[in-house]
């Protein structure tokens, strides 16, 4: 759902009001623990990433901004100056384009270059956190079925597999 929309504005007034969907817990509302326990929360964050646009919402180290079908989260462990670090800190002042020595100098190998290799958008859009199984990043009940499907078998092989 667009957040901008009259009825995403309505749901976050009503239900969301001290926070976002993430940082939301269980309450009495009936139509949060119907989202809860229909598509259920962990599955949501789980297939959420951010597409980049200025990256002021983003944190480099604790949000999932890497476009990947394994994980969307920087790997490397952060420095204690730079734990809460921004992605817009990546940005040069100046204009729309990335700092290669910084995001080399604090980023592993890895990471460092899934961050270089994304697009940089040429106008200053805002963030968006988008739905990554689908095409256009929205959400739908019959993709997020699907991603928590897969989930769940991959978990019943990690376990059969003895791997826990």
């Amino acid at each position: 759902m667009n957040p901008n929309s009259v009825c995403g504005k309505i749901l976050k007034a009503k239900y969301f009001s001290r926070g976002g969907f993430n940082d939301s817990t269980k309450g009495s509302s009936p139509l949060f623990r119907m989202v809860e326990h229909a598509c259920g929360k962990s599955i949501i964050i789980k297939g959420a990433q951010w597409r980049f646009g200025i990256g002021n919402d983003i944190q480099v180290f604790n949000d999932p901004c890497l476009p990947d079908d394994e994980n969307f989260y920087v790997v490397s462990n952060p420095l204690d100056s730079v734990e809460l670090m921004k992605v817009s800190k990546f940005l040069h002042e100046k204009g729309m384009q990335c700092n290669e020595q910084l995001v080399e100098g604090i980023l592993a190998p890895h990471d460092a270059s899934r961050i270089l290799n994304l697009p940089i958008a040429t106008s200053k859009p805002c963030s968006q956190l988008i739905w990554h199984h689908t095409r256009n990043g929205i959400y739908n009940v019959k993709s997020g079925y699907a991603f928590a499907i897969q989930t769940k078998t991959q978990m019943i092989r990690y376990v059969l597999d003895g791997r826990v």
